[in-house]
């Protein structure tokens, strides 16, 4: 086996710089040739020594190759592992040997010259015949004076023109004398140095304006002669100016943008760069050669793994967009949107690539701000924020939402998922709604979230994807919205309950009524029957008068048909209408408005929750319908409904509403419930309390106001209308105030046991249930009450004695002659007997219709007790005022 060190030492030497063997190169100039018979004998520290020996060579001849009088190179025989005396004769082969070899080398020059001269005549003749394909469009040949002496155009014709059109004509008589200008002064400087530089100008060609440039040469006979005439070179550059200024334009705005721009060759090096680029990155031009966009930028410094990224885009053809962080020359960070493309050729081969960088750090900076507000905001919310990855990382949570889950505030949530803190049911729900998520990009719905050691809570969540492909999903507790809408739910079926069983009250109550009266009749048929009768008559009168009584009985339970037991406690009225608003917005039409307002200070009132609530209700459908129906009838889509709650003034004496009486000295809650609808007519006034009676034709049943009636009656309240067409209405509901730390109803409307002792009364009915019920009222009041059965008794009682009774309270429907009949006669005996009509029926007595019927008051059936007792005792007081005063009268004209 040959040692590793036995091989042509070619390659080593090559490398070897000429000062190393500046000795050997001086004598192969001298002598031809460089002999080395030892090469341990040259002098110690020699570099070319060492590289010889640590090759093993012991001996060395070289013989020079010439090119001309400069070393082009040399031959050489070596020697290793022994020294060699070389002789003259080896000494004339190497020389011989690298002159033959020289001259090899010179005719191989010689033939590559001559192959590259051919090619360069090929060239020059592809290039000759490229400028004879390209002659000028126009050639004009003219003497020294200007005058035309040949003309050539080539096709396409740009001018159509002759030779014999133009020649022996100046150029003024051709073109217009603006053009002629440029070509004399074309002239003229062909003239001084023999050619002109490039004139343009604009010429209308066929309507159309079109660019033309011109070059003059001057023309000699002989070299040493003067100017004998000129050539005019004509073309027409209409589409190269106008790509020339397209240039000049981009390269105006390229210089002039605030972008940064660079172009770069095939490999990526810089070519050059905008002065916005050279300002910002503080990198001349000068100083980017041989330098890429992204060294510029220092992206290997900020952002490697983005680099590479780059850089792997650009290798597979495509456009790069991207916001990457850069390093200024002085170390500060900034923030560019990058854009990277390459540039094709007309061959489809990369030839540059363009890099526009837009400095976005403000961008960024406001982007940080925005965030770092929008984070002080989601802090600062009342509902749950959340920002986490679609893998369901969790990137922020707000302090509410941390309370919801339980997570401690010093947690640090960014290495946690949602699964993390939310229980396994939760998460199942969230899985499913995931698919319409990243169809739709939103979702909004409700969960149930169940977390240890907590309560169970409803949740309404709001989830919305980002663009960055992040969840935003915002949540609110909706516990307790959720349970008052299961306690409206109950409330409603109560409330239909309640409407259920007054609606049997008010059917029960009128066929009452009409019974009632059917069996007064045969009532006092067998009484009459008595006188004269035989004793087997009277023992068939009995019977009629024992069915009657059992019949009347019958009756007096059908009229507590469909009532309920009422716990009349101190109600808190604001809550009752905050409820009652609540349960009608939702089915309030568009453009309709709903407005509360309350006083301060609560107020409470006597009564049943569910009642006040049919009150409430009942009103406010009414003014909701009212609208509707305006609004079909109107452009005006707009309505209003307001419901004020305030405490009604004190009264001094007791009033007659539209519905009931308002009380002297009684604090009342004052309910008002107002519509911008269409008014109540006069017509429908005096019968909106009536049953069935109703103007929203099919879809009313005409009971709401009938049950509200009854309603106010039972709870000792009033009822005002004040409407007028096209004016709106508003009810006022009068409801007594609950007196200080009242629990139960019981209060007495007066303070003594016996408020109307010593006052006389005359009660008319032809209801003897409803006398005698009238006579242990005020029996117990301290009344004297004397019975009429027949409206006529009536009359003949107070024709027989006017001024021994004290009031008349009587029915209204009693067959042939009316309550309101009976006021009339009973006022033209006596004009100041007060007379109290007792009526079942739901009609709305208004004041002006009392004055003019002679009653003083108006009370529905059934009536209260305290209400009756209240309102006699009153008439008494009066009476008793009005005596005493004419009693000081009297007596002051006795002393006159």
């Amino acid at each position: 086996m040959e040692p590793p060190w036995r091989h042509a030492m070619r390659n080593e030497l090559q490398q070897v710089p000429l000062s190393v063997g500046e000795r050997v190169w001086s004598a192969m100039r001298c002598n031809g040739v460089f002999l080395c018979p030892d090469v341990s004998a040259m002098a110690y520290g020699s570099e070319f020594r060492q590289i010889l020996l640590d090759q093993h060579i012991q001996a060395l001849i070289l013989a020079p190759l010439w090119n001309g009088q400069a070393l082009r190179g040399f031959i050489g025989f070596d020697y290793v592992g022994k020294t060699h005396h070389f002789t003259e004769l080896e000494q004339n082969l190497m020389v011989g040997f690298a002159a033959t070899l020289d001259l090899a080398l010179c005719n191989d020059e010689k033939l590559s010259l001559n192959n590259r001269l051919t090619g360069d005549l090929e060239t020059l003749r592809g290039r000759m015949a490229a400028m004879v394909a390209g002659l000028p469009e126009l050639l004009v040949e003219t003497d020294t004076r200007g005058i035309i002496t040949a003309f050539h155009q080539s096709n396409p014709r740009s001018f159509d023109l002759q030779p014999e059109d133009v020649i022996g004509k100046p150029p003024e008589a051709i073109i217009p004398d603006s053009v002629a200008r440029v070509v004399r002064v074309a002239m003229a400087e062909a003239r001084k140095t023999g050619w002109s530089e490039t004139h343009s100008y604009s010429l209308q060609v066929d309507g159309e304006c079109r660019r033309f440039g011109l070059h003059v040469s001057a023309r000699r006979d002989r070299r040493d002669a003067p100017v004998s005439g000129f050539v005019h070179v004509i073309r027409d550059i209409t589409q190269s100016y106008e790509q020339d200024n397209l240039i000049r334009r981009l390269v105006r705005v390229v210089e002039h943008t605030s972008n940064m721009i660079f172009l770069a060759d095939a490999e990526g090096f810089i070519m050059w760069m905008n002065p916005a680029a050279i300002n910002r990155t503080g990198v001349s031009l000068e100083q980017a050669a041989g330098k890429q966009p992204t060294d510029i930028l220092r992206l290997g410094q900020s952002n490697p793994e983005v680099l590479d990224a780059i850089c792997a885009t650009l290798s597979g053809g495509a456009e790069v967009s991207e916001e990457v962080r850069a390093i200024d020359k002085d170390g500060a960070p900034y923030w560019v949107s990058l854009n990277m493309r390459p540039l094709y050729g007309p061959d489809g081969t990369w030839e540059a690539f363009m890099v526009v960088a837009t400095d976005i750090t403000r961008h960024k900076l406001a982007e940080v701000r925005a965030l770092r507000d929008r984070i002080s905001v989601f802090d600062a919310s009342h509902d749950g924020i959340c920002i986490s990855q679609a893998d369901g990382r969790l990137t922020y949570l707000n302090p509410v939402l941390r309370a919801m889950l339980g997570v401690a505030q010093d947690i640090q949530i960014e290495t946690h998922y949602w699964h993390d803190f939310t229980p396994a049911s939760f998460n199942e729900h969230i899985a499913k709604i995931l698919p319409q998520l990243y169809a739709t990009g939103h979702w909004d719905g409700e969960v149930l979230l169940n977390v240890p050691e907590q309560t169970e809570r409803m949740l309404e969540l709001s989830i919305s994807v980002q663009d960055d492909g992040s969840f935003l999903t915002i949540s609110r507790e909706v516990t307790a919205r959720k349970q008052a809408e299961k306690d409206q739910v109950l409330l409603r079926e109560q409330l239909q309950i309640a409407q259920s069983r007054q609606l049997v009250a008010q059917l029960a109550g009128g066929l009452a009524h009409d019974v009632a009266n059917v069996l007064s009749v045969v009532s006092h048929g067998a009484e009459a029957l008595k006188r004269g009768a035989t004793p087997l008559a009277l023992e068939n009168i009995s019977r009629i008068e024992a069915a009657t009584e059992q019949a009347q009985s019958l009756v007096r339970n059908l009229t507590r048909l469909g009532q309920r037991q009422q716990d009349r406690v101190a109600l808190d009225l604001p809550q009752v209408l905050r409820e009652g608003t609540a349960l009608i917005r939702p089915s309030l039409g568009p453009g309709t408005s709903l407005t509360l307002t309350m006083p301060e200070t609560g107020l409470h009132i006597l009564g049943d929750k569910t009642s006040a609530m049919q009150v409430v209700l009942n009103l406010m459908l009414n003014a909701r319908d009212a609208l509707n129906s305006a609004r079909a009838n109107s452009t005006d889509q707009k309505g209003r409904i307001s419901v004020r709650l305030s405490q009604a003034p004190v009264r001094d004496s007791i009033k007659q509403s539209d519905f009931g009486v308002i009380l002297a000295g009684q604090p009342y809650a004052l309910i008002e419930i107002s519509d911008t609808g269409p008014g109540i007519s006069d017509g429908q006034r005096d019968h909106i309390l009536q049953p069935y009676f109703t103007t929203k034709g099919q879809e009313g049943s005409g009971l709401g106001l009938a049950i509200v009636g009854d309603i106010l009656l039972q709870n000792d309240a009033a009822l005002t209308v004040l409407s007028s067409p096209a004016a709106g209405t508003t009810m006022q509901v009068f409801w007594p105030l609950a007196p200080e730390g009242h629990v139960l109803s019981g209060a007495a409307p007066v303070a003594c046991s016996e408020p109307l002792a010593g006052m006389r009364v005359l009660l008319v009915d032809n209801d003897d249930s409803a006398l005698m019920q009238l006579e242990r009222m005020l029996g117990a009041a301290g009344a004297e009450t004397a019975s009429c059965i027949d409206p006529r008794e009536a009359v003949a009682a107070v024709a027989a004695a006017p001024n021994e009774w004290d009031a008349i309270v009587t029915d209204h429907q009693m067959g042939a002659m009316t309550g309101i009949d009976l006021a009339f006669k009973l006022r033209a005996i006596r004009d100041s007997l007060p007379v109290i009509l007792v009526t079942g029926g739901n009609r709305l007595y208004v004041s002006a219709f009392l004055g003019q019927s002679k009653v003083a008051l108006t009370l529905r059936k059934p009536v209260s007790e305290s209400v009756l007792v209240t309102v006699l005792l009153d008439l008494k007081l009066r009476n008793a005022l009005s005596t005493r005063k004419l009693d000081i009268l009297d007596a002051s004209t006795d002393r006159g």
